[in-house]
Parts: C-alpha cells; structure tokens; sequence
C-alpha cells in the first residue's frame, strides 16, 4: 500500500491523504504531513487557513490559542473513547454483563443504541442510567439516550 500524499486541484495544489492511508502512516510520516502544507498553511496575510477547504482557521495569535485550546479539548475525548471500559468503574454487575456482550471499549459502549444495550442480558434501566452518569462525567452519551419510551 502506498503511503503517498494524494494530489487534488483546489484553487492550489496541495497533499492530502484518506483514512486508510492515514491510519498506516509512521509518526514520522505524519509529522512530515502536519509540517508540510497537508492540512494548513500561513498565507501571504499572516492567516492561519485550512489547505483542504481553504477557509480561515485563525487571524490572531488569540485565535490561535482558542484553536489550540479546542484541539486539546478534542484530544481527552478521542482519549476517553479509546479508553477501556474498566476506567469507567461500573458497577460489577453492568461491567459483567458489557463483558459479556463483548463489549471492551467507551468507545463501543457510546455508539450503541439504548435499545441494542437494553438487549444484552442482565443489563437493564439501572445499568443504562448508570452508564449514561460514567460517560456523562467524560462528556460523552449514549447514542440516543434517553431514548426509552418509544
């Protein structure tokens, strides 16, 4: 597999890759594609700007900051949905029976439907309230919590 940066016409040429290609590439390579003009770049304005959409990102260093900021924020919740469900100190019970549905993952837990969690035995109303509070407390839901009366 080639992990070649992709060409594509906008009103500049620039590199940018897919997700698979992405996903492959070293950090090295990756920092190699943050440090070129892949998803950014400073124009002849002094304005930070998306190489892909073309768009402003940030006009001041104040801006940048909040950019910054909301970057880091992102980070802890990539993080906290890469976590292992242990690190959400479920009760025995609802860790037993997400255990035993396969369920490893916040990440996995926080895409499923109240209905489809519901449906895994001995995991009921309380269990799901009690999951809701844990990914709550990382700024995460549910899908489509609170979902339970239709």
């Amino acid at each position: 597999m080639s992990l070649a940066p992709k060409k594509i016409k906008l009103s500049r040429e620039i590199e940018t890759v897919d997700i698979p290609t992405m996903s492959n590439m070293s950090d090295e390579q990756y920092r190699n594609f943050v440090q070129g003009d892949g998803l950014f770049f400073i124009d002849h304005h002094s304005i930070l700007r998306s190489s892909v959409a073309d768009y402003p990102i940030a006009a001041t260093r104040e801006q940048l900051d909040i950019f910054i900021e909301e970057l880091q924020r992102r980070r802890g919740k990539l993080e906290a949905v890469r976590a292992d469900l242990y690190e959400l100190e479920l009760s025995e019970r609802s860790l037993k029976a997400l255990k035993g549905a396969h369920i490893d993952r916040i990440e996995q837990l926080s895409k499923m439907p109240v209905r489809q969690l519901l449906g895994i035995k001995d995991f009921g109303k309380k269990a799901l309230n009690e999951v809701q509070a844990a990914l709550s407390r990382r700024g995460l839901s549910i899908v489509d919590y609170p979902d339970l009366e239709s």
